[in-house]
């Protein structure tokens, strides 16, 4: 996402806010200043996030944030259930065209054809569903999972879809920009700034098709 002032940002979390700080005019060089949290726009969660006991966002392994992903489509799959939420969640069965060995997974949904992530913050946005993130931690061998909004999950009291997939090692992506990214395999790369013990930090994530075979 790009950050600028005003952005997009969670309701309970600071506000993103640049302002000039010293001009070229006045001080001989521009310098802006850049407040915010440290969850905004395309950011990762740390362990520490979500866990009592989890690492920072310093402890992951930068070879986490690069390598082969794969962008799953769900943005025409419809929810489960009778409830607003329900219908907003992703559900396990909705994973099910997921290739197997799949290390990286980043989910486009609606929000992205909505583009979600260009307006004022809704609550009628797509997340994983605790079920959903369950089943993808017991995969084994995911590395990251992203997806097109600010939360991996809908907002409310149940953070499951974090402390499952932080729990299990596996780093969560949020905000991605997917619009006009089709599903498939990618070349991903998307490392974290490195602030020490930190329980999220910003990232630019850059995505490289794959040549076709």
């Amino acid at each position: 996402m790009p950050i600028r002032d005003g952005m997009l940002s969670w309701p309970s979390d600071p506000d993103v806010s640049l302002k000039p700080f010293k001009t070229l005019e006045e001080k001989g060089s521009n310098v802006t200043e850049l407040r915010t949290g440290t969850h905004f726009g395309t950011h990762v969660d740390a362990p520490k996030h979500n866990l009592a006991d989890g690492g920072g966002i310093d402890s992951y392994d930068p070879a986490q944030f690069i390598g082969r992903a794969f962008v799953l489509d769900l943005t025409e799959a419809g929810g489960v259930g009778d409830s607003e939420d329900a219908a907003n969640e992703i559900s396990p069965a909705q994973l099910a065209a997921l290739p197997e060995g799949t290390e990286r997974l980043l989910l486009k949904t609606r929000n992205s054809t909505q583009r979600l992530l260009e307006k004022p913050f809704t609550e009628d946005y797509v997340g994983l569903s605790a079920d959903a993130a369950e089943s993808l931690a017991a995969r084994g061998v995911l590395k990251l999972v992203g997806i097109d909004y600010l939360s991996i999950q809908r907002r409310g009291p149940d953070s499951t879809p974090h402390t499952a997939l932080l729990g299990a090692g596996i780093a969560i992506v949020e905000g991605l920009v997917l619009t006009d990214v089709p599903a498939g395999e990618y070349d991903l790369t998307c490392l974290p700034l490195r602030i020490a013990d930190g329980d999220g930090a910003p990232v630019r994530a850059l995505l490289k098709p794959l040549k076709a075979s």
